[in-house]
This record gives C-alpha cells, structure tokens and sequence, in this order.
C-alpha cells in the first residue's frame, strides 16, 4: 500500500492557516501582549491565493489569537512582514482596550 502524499488545496489552505496563527502570535509575544488580550488586526497580501485561504479560514484564526476584528486591508501603522509559503503577508496588531 502506498501512501498519498499529494496535498489538495483544502489541506495547503489548513497549512497556510496554521503557520499564519503561529506568526500572529509570535507578533503577540513579541508586542509583549498578555495571553488574555484581545486584539484588532489587520491583514494584507498581494496573493490571491493565500488571501482566499485565510478570509475562508478567519473565524477560526480569530478565536485563536483572540482578534476581535479582523480587517483584510494593507495595514497603516508600523506592520510585521512575513512569507506564508513564498506569499507575503503584512500584519498588524492593536491591544483593545476595554474589551
């Protein structure tokens, strides 16, 4: 028996959603923010691919890192730049207060 070890766009999506939380909260870390803090973030990305994968996904990755929104426009304050797969992703996190 062979195993398959093709990834379908479902499961490359579910990856670039994972490695995507991982980097947010990295970003939240190194903001210094508590685990408990709610944030407001935006995202960007040239890629249509990637965008599609993560708006698809954007429930989820805000209940993990606690986004109370979540904004898919280029970001307009200092931002963290990373690669999700050779696809650039911009992002920045505000702490929301009273939240």
């Amino acid at each position: 028996m062979a195993l398959d070890t093709h990834i379908d766009e479902a499961l490359r999506a579910e990856g670039w959603m994972r490695e995507t939380i991982s980097r947010i909260q990295k970003a939240r870390k190194d903001a210094g923010l508590a685990v408990t803090d709610r944030i407001s973030l935006q995202l960007h990305t040239e890629s249509g691919e990637l965008a599609e994968a993560l708006k698809a996904h954007s429930e989820h990755i805000a209940e993990e890192v606690l986004a109370t929104e979540i904004a898919w426009q280029t970001p307009n304050a200092p931002v963290d730049a990373m690669d999700i797969d050779g696809h650039p992703l911009t992002l920045q996190l505000l702490k929301v207060t009273g939240a």
